[in-house]
């Protein structure tokens, strides 16, 4: 039976070209942001002209002090919001040392208001900021599990379940909303959201990595809701890894784990990269994309095996500990 090679080799040919062209552009979409300068500057810019601010919750340590510090330096002056009022009082005054030209304020939220938002009075929040230029939000406030331990959802309690649920996703949703308004009426605005690698559903956090997911999902909404309305307010959603320098990590920076100073530098860079989620760190995006390519069985294997080791480790640690 006589077959014209032509036939096969060029369809082939045809999807081998097809192919190779989605391959590129896969690549190119990934690295592009990267390469992009940073349009944080832009956000300096008012429309009456006066001091740009930028609102850090959870600025007293950490993630949230290190986008404080670094947007003080990049020229923005800083409203500092958290929990503990002594905290926030120290941090504010280091800063103010550090960076002379700026200006701080403290804004103090009890325990209570991020853990039952029905408390807190964000309508007298953005009273606070009615009289600045309100350019960037940052909801940086939240935490580890309760007790911040691992465990099954059945090891928490259903109070601790709920609190939990209220300050990493219910507190800056609603923060969001009441700020919205400031962020519009002082010229560009630029929400960013911390979310986490914990987003893909990791075993023994019942808690953190849902309501991560859930602003991720968020910054997308709002993202697109601005665009449907020609607001200038940019949504940046942030996945993170490791990252050493905060209160719960205190290892010693790496490749993979930065420093927060660090992380927060190559966090704003990212600024205007065109995306709505990303990779704030560039290892931690590398992470992301290995992980990305890694057969599903494979990658359910390993997260099984790794964070069950962990868990286990933890509760030995604890067994001996009593």
């Amino acid at each position: 039976m006589n077959v014209n090679i032509n036939k096969v080799v060029k369809p082939l040919a045809i999807l081998g070209a097809l192919y190779g062209l989605s391959m590129t552009y896969d690549l190119l979409h990934a690295v592009i942001p990267y390469l992009r300068p940073s349009k944080l500057d832009r956000y300096l810019e008012t429309k009456d002209g006066k001091a740009a601010w930028a609102l850090v919750t959870g600025s007293n340590s950490g993630i949230g002090k290190a986008f404080a510090d670094e947007l003080a330096t990049c020229g923005f002056n800083v409203v500092l919001l958290g929990r503990s009022k002594e905290k926030l009082k120290a941090t504010r005054n280091e800063l103010k040392a550090k960076h002379p030209t700026r200006k701080f304020r403290v804004i103090v939220t009890l325990p209570a208001h991020c853990t039952e938002p029905n408390k807190c009075s964000f309508r007298d929040i953005a009273k606070d900021v009615e009289d600045i230029n309100l350019n960037i939000l940052v909801n940086n406030l939240g935490g580890g599990m309760p007790r911040a331990e691992f465990g099954t959802i059945d090891y928490y309690s259903t109070a601790e379940l709920a609190e939990h649920i209220n300050v990493m996703a219910t507190f800056p949703t609603l923060l969001t909303g009441a700020l919205f308004p400031a962020l519009l009426r002082g010229g560009p605005g630029l929400v960013i959201n911390m979310g986490s690698f914990a987003d893909e559903g990791l075993p023994y956090l019942p808690t953190y990595g849902p309501t991560k997911a859930f602003l991720m999902t968020s910054s997308k909404e709002l993202a697109r809701e601005s665009k449907c309305e020609g607001r200038d307010v940019e949504i940046l959603g942030l996945r993170v890894g490791l990252v050493s320098g905060t209160e719960l990590n205190k290892k010693t920076p790496s490749f993979f784990q930065p420093h927060a100073t660090d992380f927060v530098k190559s966090a704003l860079a990212r600024v205007g990269c065109g995306r709505m989620i990303i990779g704030a760190y560039v290892p931690h995006a590398l992470q992301m994309g290995v992980v990305g390519l890694v057969p599903h069985f494979i990658k359910e294997m390993a997260i099984s095996w790794v964070i069950s080791r962990r868990y286990k480790a933890e509760r030995e640690g604890m067994a001996k500990q009593q």
